[in-house]
């Protein structure tokens, strides 16, 4: 099952900014430019991110280091269209090296992503994107993150992957699927019980005249959403 909800940041914005949810944004060309990140001594990992990515003629396929997400970040992660990430999380952080160190957190203010290219970027890991069944504060750790970032799509709960739901993730992009029907859709194809999690989506809600990002595909998307939100969404699986 899905649900969706959002929330305004604090500072707020005016009421009726909510209703300008029909004005019509001229549309982006699909995404040419895809890159991969790996956290590094993880052969699922590997295997997880190869799986995904075989499916493009994609420009980077890398080791992950905290620098690629961060102060570098604008010659690798926000230097892409799309960004697909495999490894280790936590509620709004990965791990780069095992499930252990060289940790990435995106609530610390030093992930800002969208300032270049990136408009999608895919963490295939546990629980870092919570929903308001973990935490009612589930938007809390984006609000830095999202300067033109159209959407972040990761699991809510712990993740158990094996290759097919990466595979079939591309495969459902390439057919014309919007992204967050693309992400459930993959996992629901192998699901079994709770295998193989639930995901979560986080995406830019409409705003300021923007009409929001929650259909965008591969082939189509919407003009970048403002630099500094007001209105963050998640969707996600239950």
């Amino acid at each position: 099952m899905l649900t969706s909800f959002k929330v305004k940041r604090l500072s707020g914005i005016i009421g009726a900014l909510l209703f300008l949810l029909t004005v019509v944004m001229p549309s982006r060309s699909f995404a040419w430019e895809e890159g991969g990140f790996v956290c590094r001594e993880e052969s699922g990992a590997v295997d997880e991110t190869w799986n995904f990515l075989k499916h493009f003629s994609y420009e980077q396929y890398y080791w992950a280091v905290p620098e690629v997400f961060t102060s570098s970040d604008s010659y690798y992660v926000d230097n892409m269209d799309t960004a697909f990430f495999s490894g280790h999380g936590g509620n709004f952080s990965i791990t780069t090296l095992r499930n252990c160190c060289d940790p990435v957190n995106f609530a610390s203010g030093a992930v800002s992503l969208g300032d270049v290219d990136l408009e999608f970027l895919t963490i295939d890991a546990c629980s870092v994107a919570p929903s308001p069944i973990e935490r009612a504060d589930w938007a809390s750790g984006w609000w830095g993150v999202f300067h033109r970032l159209h959407q972040l799509l990761s699991f809510r709960t712990t993740g158990w992957y094996d290759g097919r739901v990466e595979d079939q993730y591309a495969i459902n992009l390439l057919s014309g699927q919007k992204y967050i029907d693309a992400w459930f859709n993959a996992a629901n194809s192998v699901r079994s019980g709770v295998y193989p999690g639930y995901c979560a989506v986080i995406w830019a809600y409409p705003q300021s005249g923007h009409p929001g990002t929650s259909n965008d595909t591969y082939f189509s998307q919407v003009s970048d959403p403002p630099s500094n939100l007001n209105i963050l969404a998640i969707t996600y699986q239950y």
